[in-house]
């Protein structure tokens, strides 16, 4: 899910929302409505009818509630997420193609990346063509970990809106298994189905791994709030003080073993 919004931000511009927005202003305006110019509309106006000569496209969705700055973070943190697992490196040919990010809007994020010192860079040449091979940098893998604290919860909140796992069913949700059709149709052998289903169980698996130990997490932090609000229930009276001190113990206890995962 998280994959596909941040496909749809690096297509989205300003410019198309500014162009969206222009559409949807100039649109007739009729009885009842805002800048009423006209008493009634003319007959047989129907705006979003496929049949009416004055038909109009149907009003843009409200932009993406996020400001310029995190429209950026958003598009850094999902290439160094990539970037970060290819040992050997990747061009701005193999990002656009596995996953299928328009190659303007990318093509200038790895630029200001780069010239940020989050990648480093080497040239090489592949197929007799000069290519640019992107590696992540120290400073880079700096940058994606306070990307991670910063955007944790926000991921996470949408996650809980659309729970992977129901919404992402690659058995039920017709979407996915059309994807999966659809390659099944260019498949040649049995190998490359074996390739394709095993990929998948191996991400189901690693999947797997993350939840239980989000479950120890979970399971961990409801321990230690039950184990506070007891400590607040038995105090005699309210002592902020007292409160503050068993937070500090709490952080001080999670840190350490969060240290030695």
């Amino acid at each position: 899910m998280i994959i596909c919004l941040v496909r749809k931000l690096f297509k989205k511009n300003e410019k198309d929302q500014e162009k969206d927005s222009m559409e949807f202003n100039h649109l007739p305006r009729f009885h009842g409505y805002p800048g009423n110019q006209h008493p009634m509309p003319p007959p047989g106006y129907f705006p979003y009818s496929r049949r009416s000569k004055y038909r109009h496209h149907p009003p843009p969705m409200p932009p993406i509630p996020i400001s310029r700055e995190d429209f950026k973070e958003i598009k850094y943190f999902f290439i160094l997420s990539i970037i970060i697992d290819k040992v050997e490196g990747i061009n701005g040919y193999q990002l656009q193609e596995k996953y299928k990010i328009p190659r303007g809007s990318m093509m200038r994020s790895l630029e200001e990346l780069e010239k940020g010192e989050y990648l480093n860079v080497k040239d090489a040449t592949i197929e007799g063509r000069e290519q640019k091979i992107y590696f992540i940098s120290d400073k880079g893998k700096q940058y994606l970990e306070t990307l991670k604290e910063k955007w944790a919860n926000e991921f996470a909140m949408m996650s809980d809106m659309a729970p992977p796992e129901e919404y992402g069913h690659p058995f039920v949700r017709r979407p996915h298994r059309m994807k999966i059709l659809r390659f099944l149709e260019r498949c040649e052998s049995r190998e490359d189905a074996l390739d394709y289903f095993r990929g998948m169980r191996s991400k189901l698996k690693f999947s797997l791994e993350r939840l239980n130990s989000r479950i120890q997490n979970v399971t961990q932090i409801k321990e230690e709030l039950d184990s506070m609000i007891s400590s607040i229930e038995n105090m005699e009276s309210f002592d902020k003080k007292a409160i503050k001190e068993l937070l500090h113990n709490i952080q001080e206890k999670m840190s350490r073993e969060y240290i030695h995962l």
